[in-house]
């Protein structure tokens, strides 16, 4: 039996019943379970069953447990089936196992040295962030989203429905709000936008290095939830939109090796065609500036 103090059963399964429509096939996997190197993983189509496997494996006692956000092959529930097992890295969900994008995931997480917990002020100033992000976003229409305090930062989730081909628009998304709102202490990762994404399980623990007092291992917690969330689509022109507000500059101060996003090569790339509607108001110069500096006062290095 679980200890309620370190894993939320019933907070595991309301979370996995949101992510994932009744019946879909969903991946969770366990990284850094106490006395193996090995990578664990199971396939599901029932939550309960999920969260029971967590369970009797002692699972919840591990560094942390995901789940697959996207919708995947069916195929794969055939890999484990209602169980959970060490694997190989190649048993685990790919890109080229996903078949649907079914969410946004922003990542945002305070800077502090790799592979400890976050401080008390690192923590609130993720929540902080994720709180501008979000206030931001809905006076462009964006309806709020499933949020998640992570343990040591926080995951805002939107629903969107798109092909996997169209992980660029996600990407493009990711690059604006890092642009818009990152800053040295906090920032917006750029690597969740990938088909085969994983979320940090709700109800879990977030153990990264030792539980100690200035940084202590905090259980992922759902803060935020609005009725049919799954339901409150992004569209296609929103998400448009938003990845159309990365310039190609560099604001000031930002750290050079993580590279500017370049619109240019984007555009031509992938969406020039889809663009041709919001590109005039949001690029002509000096309005385009004007309006980012409204929705965030920035440096940019002009």
């Amino acid at each position: 039996m679980s200890d309620p103090l370190f894993f939320s059963p019933e907070q595991a399964i309301h979370f996995i019943k949101i992510i994932h429509e009744p019946g879909a096939v969903f991946e969770v996997r366990a990284l850094g379970v106490p006395g193996s190197a090995r990578v664990f993983n199971g396939y599901f189509t029932s939550p309960e069953a999920a969260v029971e496997a967590i369970a009797e494996g002692k699972l919840d006692r591990a560094a942390g447990v995901y789940v697959t956000l996207n919708a995947v092959d069916p195929a794969v529930y055939a890999r484990r089936r209602d169980r959970i097992a060490p694997v190989n890295r190649d048993e685990a969900t790919s890109d080229g196992n996903v078949i649907r994008l079914r969410w946004l995931m922003v990542d945002i997480d305070p800077q502090r040295v790799s592979q400890v917990s976050s401080s008390e002020a690192e923590h609130e100033a993720a929540l902080l962030l994720a709180s501008d992000i979000t206030s931001s976003l809905s006076l462009s229409g964006w309806t709020a989203p499933v949020t998640v305090d992570s343990g040591n930062g926080v995951h805002l989730l939107w629903p969107v429905e798109l092909a996997t081909k169209d992980a660029y628009l996600l990407k493009a998304c990711l690059s604006a709000l890092d642009f818009l709102f990152s800053r040295p202490d906090v920032h917006v990762d750029l690597a969740t936008a990938n088909p085969a994404r994983l979320a940090r399980l709700a109800g879990s623990m977030n153990r990264k290095g030792d539980d100690t007092v200035d940084r202590p291992h905090r259980m992922a917690t759902i803060t935020q939830l609005m009725p049919d969330a799954r339901k409150q689509l992004v569209t296609r022109l929103q998400l448009v939109e938003l990845g159309a507000r990365t310039p190609s500059v560099e604001p000031v101060g930002r750290n050079k090796n993580r590279g500017a996003f370049d619109l240019d090569a984007w555009l031509s790339e992938h969406v020039r065609a889809d663009l041709q509607l919001v590109l005039e108001p949001l690029w002509r110069p000096p309005a385009a500036i004007v309006a980012i500096r409204r929705m965030r006062p920035l440096k940019i290095g002009l």
